[in-house]
């Protein structure tokens, strides 16, 4: 996993809201839910000490709800977020092609607080 050393002002919660927005714009909630619900369980099964995101249906509709550890600023919390991003990056690619990673990437929030995803499929 990529050490994270960042910002004092970032935190995972609100970094992760930038990056379920960003997703839900492009390709909807549904399948951002579903993306990310994935992500998040097979980062949980690689290491179980990982607290990662999880996603709910309530209805029509998506929930997420991060760990308590995510809403302050830290490096557990950002190691975490940029594991998802890891792990998010190549399904990205593969439904999108660089369109979301290129507006990811973008971010300038993202970049500052080393949250990085990668237009590459390894």
């Amino acid at each position: 996993m990529v050490e994270v050393a960042a910002d004092l002002s970032c935190t995972a919660e609100q970094l992760f809201a930038i990056v379920w927005e960003t997703m839900v714009d492009v390709i909807g909630t549904a399948a951002t839910a579903t993306l990310v619900r994935r992500s998040s369980r097979r980062i949980s099964q690689r290491n179980a000490q990982i607290d990662c995101v999880s996603v709910n249906r309530d209805g029509i509709d998506f929930n997420y709800t991060v760990p308590e550890g995510w809403r302050r600023s830290g490096g557990d919390a950002l190691a975490a977020l940029q594991a998802l991003a890891h792990e998010l990056s190549p399904l990205l690619v593969e439904l999108t092609g660089p369109v979301l990673i290129r507006r990811l990437v973008a971010s300038s929030d993202l970049a500052r607080c080393h949250i990085l995803f990668e237009e590459r499929i390894s």
